[in-house]
């Protein structure tokens, strides 16, 4: 019997627990102008109807090829119908998000124009549980621009990303090393084989909710980050990839601060990495319920391994969430977090408490024009 000629773009889509959002996103997939694609679902054993919403699509539709494994996570689930994929192109789907009609279409035009771009992403519209526009998230456009930015933070919206298929095993595709920061250190490695580029315009409608993993998983997600920045960095110094022997390992232990220590192999996080885990996620940290485990982090690792400009950073960041949750009417519960985190970097570097103390009415004439972002890098005197 003949085989079926191999599609022009292969979507992988990993599924957990789709529940009512995955119907929406199989059905905007298949609804693309570009119709020459398959649709490859991996049921990661999903407890919910997920795998009789997916048997329903593949009945109607043979683009849609369904396989069923137990729960393994996402970077299994990924490898595997990455493995599985016909197309000289792939593609990302979550099971809750939503492709804008003509995403496919325009990515493989795109990457057909420019053969030597190794993948490109676009824009994003977030949208909350119920659909409703929240923002957008556009990315740099141009190749050496997110090549800059890549060494610092992502640029590249993973779930709405066309690669080269070849390019992508290529480098070993996802790493299990890397959860929770997979797509981030996919794009660090694949940007060392060629270029990335982002499309200018919106393709995929991100939807936020509370079981989404950036919710559930700050703390290690940015954790992985910090991992994965520290490996391209190695790389980049002609030296061997710290991550590699760790991937090797027959089971990859959840990642905590003291087990990156150990993963990179040094006795402590690079002082720029530091900071820019407990910066970046300390503003998140209050959003998503983490702020505990992030002071307990801090008290234990943050207050030596930040020199005094970051512990700056730090109390400007702290004492503008606190005034925002007081505004919020937060009660004194709520607030503790954040004074405990003042009073411990004000103990560890007084003098820079006591110079910024002095600057107060300066630092809320600024906060109250909106001029002070909680992440804004302040130089030290």
């Amino acid at each position: 019997m003949p085989t079926a000629p191999a599609p022009a773009v292969s979507v992988l889509m990993p599924v957990y627990n789709g529940g009512r959002f995955l119907a929406a996103a199989v059905d905007s997939v298949l609804r693309q102008t570009m119709r020459d694609i398959e649709l490859i679902a991996i049921d990661d054993g999903s407890q919910d109807a997920s795998a009789a919403v997916l048997a329903e699509f593949a009945a109607r539709d043979d683009r849609v090829r369904v396989f069923t494994q137990e729960n393994q996570g996402i970077v299994a689930a990924l490898n595997r119908a990455l493995a599985l994929a016909r197309a000289p192109l792939v593609a990302r789907m979550d099971a809750d998000d939503i492709a804008r009609p003509d995403r496919l279409d325009r990515q493989c035009t795109f990457l057909r124009e420019h053969p030597d771009i190794l993948a490109v992403s676009g824009g994003m519209d977030v949208i909350g549980e119920d659909g409703v526009y929240i923002e957008t998230i556009l990315f740099p456009t141009l190749p050496e621009t997110i090549a800059g930015e890549l060494p610092h933070r992502s640029v590249v919206a993973h779930p709405a990303v066309m690669m080269r298929a070849g390019s992508v095993r290529d480098v070993g595709g996802y790493r299990q090393v890397a959860r929770y920061a997979e797509d981030y250190d996919l794009w660090l490695r694949l940007n060392e084989a060629g270029p990335i580029a982002n499309l200018a315009d919106v393709v995929l409608s991100y939807r936020r909710h509370g079981s989404s993993t950036s919710s559930v998983r700050l703390i290690e997600q940015q954790l992985a980050a910090v991992a994965v920045r520290a490996a391209a960095r190695q790389r980049r110094m002609g030296r061997p990839d710290p991550l590699a022997a760790a991937e090797r390992a027959t089971r990859v232990a959840p990642l905590t601060y003291a087990g990156l220590r150990s993963l990179l192999q040094v006795e402590r996080i690079p002082k720029d990495l530091a900071f820019a885990f407990f910066r970046e996620t300390l503003s998140r940290a209050g959003q998503m319920n983490a702020i505990g485990p992030w002071l307990r982090l801090y008290a234990r690792h943050g207050l030596w391994e930040i020199d005094r400009k970051g512990s700056r950073v730090i109390m400007l960041v702290g004492a503008r969430l606190l005034l925002r949750q007081y505004r919020k009417g937060a009660g004194a519960f709520g607030l503790l977090p954040y004074a405990c985190l003042l009073a411990m970097a004000a103990c560890r570097h007084p003098i820079t408490a006591l110079r910024d103390l002095r600057q107060l009415k300066q630092w809320r004439l600024l906060a109250q024009h909106g001029l002070l972002h909680p992440t804004t890098d302040i130089d030290s005197d």
